[in-house]
């Protein structure tokens, strides 16, 4: 008979579980609907590349402890290298849509898609790819490994959670706030689910997710800044 896992182990996948879930719903009203309904329009051609890797990767996020769980360790080791490649396609498509989209906007002189929506974007792909490669660096200390890999994920969901609260009653231009709240709150859920499944604080989810929103809150007012606004300007300029 099989050991079976402990909760701890199980709740990586209960997490990858819930990040796919939000993923799924932040771009259904914007992106599945408008699709099916025939009213979608792309304002860039890599959008549906990126949101393709992105999936991809949120998937991976449910299938890798997945196969932890189920004792296939191996395959998960083998799939890392997919993780890896697809976590570089996330970046890269990523920085190239924040890019088109922010000239699509700047034309339209829409200040808030053009400078300060493209900013908190780039923020929170650097964050992404920080934590995944420090979760490559550390991908033999499963403990820190998985940690990273989620502080990664649930930067990224600042997009579908921007989606979601944009489409509250009375939201507005608040969304992109009540975005950076949502992922603030899924950290600090995380830290604390962490503390009672693992009986203690572990350095990866509490440091780490003390580090993400401390570079958050420093960064946030270059997006307001006259330096941000002259850069996010030349760089429309550029791709347009």
């Amino acid at each position: 008979m099989k050991k079976r896992r402990p909760v701890r182990t199980r709740g990586f996948l209960y997490w990858g579980i819930a990040c796919l879930l939000i993923a799924v719903l932040g771009l259904v009203p914007g992106y599945f609907m408008p699709i099916i309904r025939g009213t979608y329009k792309d304002l860039t051609p890599l959008m549906p590349l990126h949101t393709l890797s992105v999936t991809i990767w949120m998937l991976l996020v449910v299938t890798q402890p997945a196969l932890v769980v189920s004792d296939n360790v191996r395959q998960h080791k083998r799939n890392g290298v997919v993780g890896a490649v697809v976590a570089f396609a996330v970046v890269v498509t990523g920085l190239v849509v924040q890019l088109e989209v922010m000239a699509y906007y700047a034309a339209l002189g829409d200040v808030g898609n053009a400078v300060l929506t493209p900013f908190f974007r780039f923020v929170t792909l650097l964050v992404f790819a920080f934590a995944v490669w420090a979760a490559l660096i550390y991908r033999h200390h499963s403990d820190w490994h998985k940690r990273l890999v989620l502080l990664g994920t649930f930067a990224i969901l600042e997009a579908p959670l921007g989606r979601l609260a944009g489409h509250l009653p009375g939201a507005g231009d608040d969304s992109g706030l009540l975005a950076a709240v949502g992922h603030t709150l899924l950290m600090a859920a995380f830290v604390i689910w962490d503390r009672l499944a693992n009986g203690r604080f572990h350095p990866a989810s509490l440091w780490g997710s003390v580090t993400i929103v401390l570079i958050n809150f420093a960064t946030a007012p270059l997006a307001y800044s006259q330096w941000w606004e002259d850069d996010a300007a030349a760089l429309a300029k550029a791709v347009a």
